[in-house]
């Protein structure tokens, strides 16, 4: 996609999926609940 380095393109991911589990563990408990 970019034209960024693996290393940096993995770091990437890392951080996008770590800020969407942080978000869906404080959006679902107010969905079930």
């Amino acid at each position: 996609m970019y034209g960024s380095p693996n290393g940096f393109t993995i770091i990437e991911v890392l951080v996008v999926v770590s800020l969407i589990a942080l978000l869906s563990t404080v959006i679902l408990p107010d969905f079930k609940s």
